[in-house]
């Protein structure tokens, strides 16, 4: 076992990106459905149906891992991986289980059934091989399994929640919320039953629309009860980490709002932690519509606070906060934490158009600075449809949402802390596609990345007579957009030569030109970097020597430093050693790795903490025999300390 102890520093992120103008695609063809999720490294977990092997009712359920640079993680393919082939899975959902880099991905397979499974994939992108190749079976059975949720426990494991829609006779459908705990092993977690722990039964309303975690193993789970003469009421419950009812909540859950009325409707029920083990809850409220059917004029925007023992927190009234009344409908509302204990909350005007958001306290008071009723997000004209929120960790908050102007444009906005537009953003907010040609983007998701930033995924299709798509990837930063650049993915060295290849899309639009240097500071220009694909430029120097030092660079036509310089030493004898990591000690996380193969065979690099811990990998099975050098982006997230490889 080869070991090097590696010292790190504070470490900023300073990356190159391979981001671009319209975003990084990370699918193409017959591809749709697409659902992002943080993969708790700073980058992204993306899952879509695809359907470019297949015809008819088969589909492929694919996903891929993109670090935050944008390039997809070691051992994780362009184009991404299929991890299962269904019948026709309509809801494919993903989540990252922590650092480690695995991650679980939720599917339903059958068509009459829509039987929910579940697949677990290592940080290399594999198939977890000591779980079902076809996927761990959630839901299966004489049942409709509806509205799938999924998202980490925080100790490796996920809960799952889902609608039971069993049906015993041609006429009579009993619908019942079930939420279940899985652990990375693929086993139930301790406590709880095989078919999920029954929420709310028999229930034409029961459906958890928000799984949130507690902190301490268990989760808070809010969903919406249908109560006779009343309407659908918000109702939320607290399950301990072994699957028992958390003490102090009522079976039923409570309600979040007090209100007893005829006209009183809960919509879109939101919940997310309020960051001292209790939750926010926020919803489309419909109790001044003259009908309990929840048609008429007005629908307005209420939220409420329970603690973790699920009483009400001081300050909040019982009938819910209201941050918006008025004319119109406001619906969809949804949130995230403002890191400081409060809440962002997003909705649509439907009246206008415009989506709207609103920043609370702790108390229940408004943020200072922010008006009554709400901010406006975005000035443009169009309508905005499902608006996202992701935390800006500093108050404010990365908005994504879907505008029709008359198309469907993905679209992103940036909000700070006292309410104000982020400088570097304009009022209208920032399209993440082109203008100019036809599009239709749906799907939108969007949440934290690195500290400061976030990412935003989409999927949609730009000719409106082929329904070619994409699935695509943004990343958010204060001032903007992230900017266009190629990014190192490997270099290679032996006997014969040095082989380097670079990452980022649209990398073939321009000329790029190989430099080369002995001592950093005369550069020798050797030729233009070929392109492989659309997003891969790759060059081979043959005229080395055994036992040489070389630098290489990138440059554009204009001698623009494009990608910094990396060395490569080319071996005099082919063997098997760990050459060194630099910088080290690593404090801009700039970290790269040597290391020398005799020959091609499986084996693995880590990273390890003093406890043990693999915090980052990669898979060495792909290299040939020869001198490499490996990146690791990762290293921008560590917390000072020592290391090993």
């Amino acid at each position: 076992m080869l070991a090097m102890l590696l010292t790190t520093a504070s470490l900023t992120a300073i990356f190159p990106f391979a981001w671009a103008p319209n975003g990084v695609q990370v699918a193409g063809g017959d591809v749709f459905v697409a659902r992002g999720a943080g993969d708790g490294n700073g980058g992204a977990l993306v899952t879509w149906l695809d359907e470019n092997r297949n015809f008819g009712n088969q589909r492929d359920v694919a996903s891929q891992r993109l670090l935050p640079t944008g390039m997809p993680a070691p051992g994780w393919p362009e184009g991404g991986r299929t991890f299962a082939v269904t019948d026709t899975s309509e809801n494919p959902e993903g989540a990252a289980a922590g650092a480690s880099g695995d991650a679980f991905w939720l599917f339903d397979r059958s068509y009459n059934d829509l039987d929910l499974y579940l697949s677990h994939t290592l940080a290399s992108g594999a198939l977890d091989p000591t779980w079902p190749a076809r996927g761990l079976g959630i839901a299966v059975g004489r049942l409709i399994a509806r509205f799938p949720l999924i998202t980490p426990d925080g100790t490796g494991g996920v809960f799952i929640s889902w609608q039971n829609d069993r049906i015993y006779s041609t006429v009579d459908t009993v619908l019942d919320a079930r939420l279940l705990r899985v652990s990375a092993s693929g086993a139930l977690a301790p406590g709880w039953p095989a078919g999920g722990l029954l929420i709310a039964a028999a229930n034409p309303g029961a459906g958890i629309q928000q799984i949130v975690p507690d902190g301490s193993g268990g989760c808070f789970a809010v969903w919406m009860h249908n109560q006779a003469g009343v309407g659908i009421l918000g109702r939320a419950v607290r399950i301990t980490a072994d699957g028992t009812l958390s003490p102090g909540w009522p079976a039923a859950g409570v309600r979040i709002c007090d209100l007893v009325s005829e006209q009183y409707l809960a919509e879109d029920v939101c919940a997310i932690p309020d960051g001292s083990g209790g939750i926010y809850v926020a919803w489309d409220d419909n109790r001044e519509a003259p009908t309990s059917t929840g048609t008429g004029a007005t629908t307005d925007i209420y939220m409420t606070r329970l603690r973790a023992d699920g009483t009400r927190a001081p300050g909040w009234p019982a009938d819910g906060l209201p941050l918006y009344q008025g004319l119109g409908t406001q619906w969809y509302a949804r949130m995230c934490t403002d890191g400081a204990g409060g809440a962002l909350v997003a909705w649509t005007n439907q009246r206008t158009g415009k989506p709207w958001i609103s920043r609370v306290t702790p108390t229940g008071a408004l943020a200072p600075g922010w008006q009554v009723g709400g901010n406006p997000l975005s000035s443009a004209s169009g309508t905005a449809e499902n608006v996202r929120l992701a935390s800006d960790g500093a108050g404010g908050a990365y908005a994504g949402w879907v505008r029709s102007t008359p198309y469907d444009f993905a679209w992103a906005q940036h909000i700070l802390a006292d309410g104000t537009v982020a400088p570097g953003w304009t009022p209208g907010g920032a399209p993440l596609v082109e203008l100019s040609v036809f599009h239709s983007e749906e799907y939108v998701s969007i949440f934290p990345s690195l500290p400061g930033s976030a990412i935003v995924t989409w999927s949609g299709y730009r000719d409106p007579n082929n329904y070619a798509a994409s699935i695509r990837a943004q990343r958010l930063v204060p001032e903007g957009l992230v900017p266009t650049q190629l990014a190192l993915h490997s270099v290679q060295a032996d006997a014969d030569g040095v082989r380097l290849e670079w990452w980022g899309v649209g990398a073939t639009a321009q000329r790029y030109i190989v430099e080369r240097s002995t001592d950093g500071l005369a550069w020798q220009a050797l030729g233009d970097a070929s392109g492989t694909s659309g997003e891969r430029l790759t060059y081979e120097d043959r005229d080395v020597v055994a036992g040489q030092r070389l630098a290489y660079r990138l440059v554009d036509a204009s001698g623009r430093v494009v990608v910094a310089a990396a060395w490569v030493e080319v071996p005099q004898v082919l063997e098997f050693a760990l050459a060194g990591a630099r910088p080290n000690p690593a404090r801009l996380g700039a970290l790269t790795v040597e290391l020398s193969l005799a020959q091609q065979a499986s084996g693995t690099l880590e990273l390890l903490d003093l406890a043990g811990r693999r915090v980052a990998w990669r898979d060495l099975a792909s290299l040939g025999p020869g001198r490499h050098t490996l990146p690791f982006p990762e290293t921008a997230s560590l917390a000072p300390g020592m290391h090993w490889l």
